[in-house]
């Protein structure tokens, strides 16, 4: 999965370097400056998930926003038909 989303490309960059997701164990922290791009990156995890007959549990995923838009409505993001929660904090 993590091949395809860097083949795929959307996510974040540090100069030309991509920075789309931070992986370890078995937690993954997708990281995007555009939620059509998240939604995509999300898209990616769910087809490649499913066709490895692996499952993400929506009820254990969060969105979290920072920046100078903080405030603004967020539409909603899924995985799959499942909706992520969003959350104001990381605990």
């Amino acid at each position: 999965m993590l091949c395809e989303l860097r083949r795929n490309g959307e996510g974040c960059y540090l100069g030309r370097h991509y920075v789309g997701y931070i992986a370890y164990a078995d937690d993954l922290i997708l990281l995007s400056a555009s939620l059509f791009h998240l939604q995509s990156m999300l898209d990616v995890g769910h087809n490649v998930g499913s066709s490895l007959d692996i499952a993400f549990n929506s009820s254990k995923s969060y969105l979290f926003k920072v920046g100078p838009g903080f405030a603004e409505y967020l539409s909603r993001l899924n995985i799959g038909c499942d909706d992520i929660h969003l959350t104001d904090r990381l605990t």
